[in-house]
């Protein structure tokens, strides 16, 4: 039994001394337009990566009344929150007044909201102590939510570190 690498019919193919000369298709134009779309890609999130920022957030939520909003905090929580840091509120921007040393009880902050419904709104039980965190804000009375940034950092930080 003959062991043959290549078949008869690719064989005559490149011994055929007319087809030397012919160009061989390497690749399709369409090949070489979605190389260039994904070194765009690429390129583009290298920019982004090193020129941008992502926030780092503590979301909670915040009761505001006559432009003051207070939100409270557990104690994680309140480690990572200093004054003067960034706040969103919405489509309002505000800043950190000032955090609480020491935590309050669910009945000191029942009665600085003016009862137990806005504690409950807040979301935190009988049982817990929280930290206070004023905040200036203008805005509406109420209930809102409050994503106040702790920290900005570069895309980049987190692919190299």
């Amino acid at each position: 039994m003959e062991n043959k690498i290549f078949r008869d019919k690719s064989v005559e193919k490149i011994s055929d001394p007319e087809q030397l000369d012919d160009y061989i298709k390497v690749t399709h134009p369409a090949g070489f337009l979605f190389l260039g779309a994904v070194f765009l890609l690429i390129l583009s999130f290298m920019i982004w990566a090193s020129l941008g920022t992502l926030d780092v957030t503590v979301d909670s939520r915040a009761f505001a009344r006559n432009g003051i909003m207070l939100c409270y905090l557990t104690e994680e929580e309140a480690a990572q929150v200093e004054k003067n840091m960034s706040v969103a509120a919405g489509t309002e921007k505000g800043k950190v007044e000032s955090v609480a040393e020491l935590p309050e009880s669910y009945k000191s902050m029942a009665e600085e909201l003016g009862g137990e419904e806005e504690v409950h709104a807040l979301g935190i039980n009988e049982d817990e102590w929280r930290y206070r965190v004023s905040i200036s804000c203008k805005g509406e009375d109420g209930m809102t939510d409050v994503s106040i940034v702790t920290d900005r950092v570069s895309p980049m930080r987190y692919l190299f570190h």
